[in-house]
């Protein structure tokens, strides 16, 4: 493994930092490492990158330099596209350790984001999410559909290198690595306080090929608490306008302010798989980032604030988007049953939705972590 440092200078510090990722990387090598293959093996690995702040070593930056002329000023898709290449060369030496041990043939490896990438703050989060609409803190495909694969010795060869169309969202892993491990994923405890069963689901038969039918057809699609006309949704004065963490180097990261009036919903949107009947997404309320970027966003001639450019939804924007990925056109005039049938979902998802009061923001968390705990996140509480 490689070290590689940060320097941070200001006109009072002047200190030499450890890249995070790389800190996380060498925690991974080392459990690989010393990890015993005759034993079960499990590991959560979530870099912080790709993700603001755009920090990188300097010479993952240098393999980029040939973006330099046509970037933005700060060099934000240079920058992002060399975290991306840092990422790959981790995930990379792991591989080889993993085939280097005899650990590959015996394995399933899961690679996912969580959301698109940011188009937000006129391209200075440097993501793109091209030919896609919109980006990240938005629903539209851009935002909500992310990237993963699957891979390991355990994939059945036919099925390497095959894309799959099906419904699989993040939170369907628990269930699925719950039952390759042979344990049983139902929270008895929520059962017990009478709280919804979990929303996740097995994927392991369509990864070893033995069904490629998706167990799941229905993937109810959250959002900040925003106003709805949505017939159930509580006021908006229920929610708790809890102040959330801002770069603020990042224009268009701010969750927009909590509405003082109307109803607010925290499920905005639905997407129903039908099979050959259409995979179907209705968007309700207002939805910014109604754009499209080209191949090298963002780039020198970037002049573009993504979340002024709002769609009116209301009760219903329809698209097919296993037809039309790229949302490009509205059918809910031509189909006003299918509107009116997913709403009514929507309308059930929102009844059991969790609105809980978050609190409120506590200065005493940070003087704990810039301090005792030496830049990390601790127990503050008295």
């Amino acid at each position: 493994a490689q070290t590689h440092y940060i320097t941070s200078v200001n006109s009072l510090l002047h200190v030499t930092f450890r890249y995070e990722d790389a800190t996380f990387f060498d925690g991974v090598h080392e459990t690989v490492m010393n990890h015993n293959i005759e034993d079960p093996f499990f590991l959560f690995w979530a870099p912080h990158i790709v993700h603001a702040p755009l920090e990188v070593p300097q010479n993952y930056l240098d393999k980029f330099n040939f973006m330099a002329p046509t970037d933005k000023p700060g060099h934000e898709r240079q920058t992002y596209h060399a975290m991306v290449n840092f990422a790959d060369a981790c995930v990379g030496n792991i591989t080889s350790l993993y085939k280097s041990k005899g650990m590959w043939d015996n394995m399933v490896i899961v690679f996912s984001t969580d959301n698109g990438g940011p188009i937000y703050g006129n391209g200075s989060a440097g993501a793109n999410n091209y030919p896609l609409k919109g980006g990240k803190m938005n629903n539209w495909e851009g935002g909500i559909r992310g990237n993963s694969f699957v891979s390991g010795g355990l994939v059945p060869p036919q099925l390497r290198g095959t894309k799959y169309e099906g419904l699989v969202t993040v939170w369907d892993w628990y269930a699925t690595f719950c039952k390759f491990a042979g344990v049983d994923p139902t929270d008895h405890r929520a059962a017990l306080a009478n709280l919804p069963p979990i929303d996740s689901h097995d994927m392991t038969a369509v990864i070893l090929g033995t069904n490629m039918t998706s167990p799941r057809t229905e993937i109810p699609i959250g959002t900040e608490p925003r106003q709805s006309n949505i017939s159930n949704a509580p006021l908006c004065s229920s929610y708790s306008p809890t102040k959330t963490y801002e770069d603020p180097r990042i224009d268009g990261d701010e969750a927009p302010p909590l509405p003082t009036t109307g109803k607010c919903t925290t499920v905005s949107a639905i997407i129903v798989d039908e099979g050959e009947n259409g995979m179907w997404k209705l968007l309700t309320g207002d939805v910014q980032q109604d754009v499209y970027t080209g191949p090298h966003y963002p780039n020198s001639t970037t002049n573009m604030i993504s979340q002024n450019f709002n769609h009116h939804c209301y009760l219903g924007c329809l698209f097919n988007i296993k037809d039309d990925p790229l949302e490009k056109n509205d059918v809910a005039a031509e189909n006003p049953s299918k509107v009116k049938e997913l709403l009514a979902k929507i309308e059930a998802y929102e009844s059991t939705a969790f609105n809980p009061h978050r609190g409120t923001t506590n200065p005493a968390s940070c003087q704990k972590a810039l301090g005792e705990y030496g830049g990390f996140w601790g127990p503050f509480l008295p």
